[in-house]
């Protein structure tokens, strides 16, 4: 999970938590909050039915508030591993890192990648792999990408036994050339 989507998770929990805490004074304090809540308590309160709704609403916004704040601020392992084989004898796991690695020294064993940046996501059916990279002026991009594409995906299934489901190239620019030239 990317840092934006755990911070925006986050203030949701927090926005979640903050409503049924709200939730709960004013049930607590009806004389405080009668002058906010007047409308609210005359919907709410009429009949002894509401004020278990109430109770009911609050709490599911507690639980959803506190399960959204647990998620966003602990990173569960498993997401971060692929497993690579599975048997009576036990298994074998490879890190997310160490696969970016291989990726990126496959990468550069291309001609004419000059910059590459990763991302690699565990799949049903192996991992996908998505590059972003930049070559030099006078690059014939769809051959490169061809055999970047290529190259990776061997060198993955070569030295992890993973099973490539993709691998995604996108040319973010094209760098200066040896030349100085832009």
């Amino acid at each position: 999970m990317n840092v934006l989507r755990r911070i925006l998770l986050f203030l949701w929990g927090l926005i979640l938590l903050a409503g049924a805490i709200l939730v709960f004074v004013a049930m607590a304090n009806r004389a405080v909050w009668h002058s906010i809540f007047t409308q609210l308590q005359q919907i709410l309160f009429n009949d002894g039915t509401s004020f278990w709704v109430l109770i009911l609403i609050a709490l599911a916004l507690a639980v959803l508030g506190i399960f959204h704040i647990v998620v966003a601020l602990f990173r569960h392992k498993s997401s971060l591993l692929a497993t690579v084989s599975a048997n009576e004898e036990g298994q074998v796991n490879i890190s997310l890192n160490a696969i970016d690695n291989v990726v990126t020294r496959a990468a550069f064993q291309v001609e004419n990648i000059k910059e590459v940046k990763t991302q690699i996501k565990p799949v049903d059916n192996g991992i996908a792999i998505y590059l972003k990279v930049v070559v030099p002026p006078n690059t014939k991009i769809p051959e490169t990408a061809a055999t970047l594409q290529k190259v990776v995906k061997e060198q993955i299934e070569l030295m992890t036994g993973l099973k490539v489901a993709e691998v995604k190239v996108l040319v973010s620019n094209v760098g200066q050339g040896s030349d100085g030239n832009k």
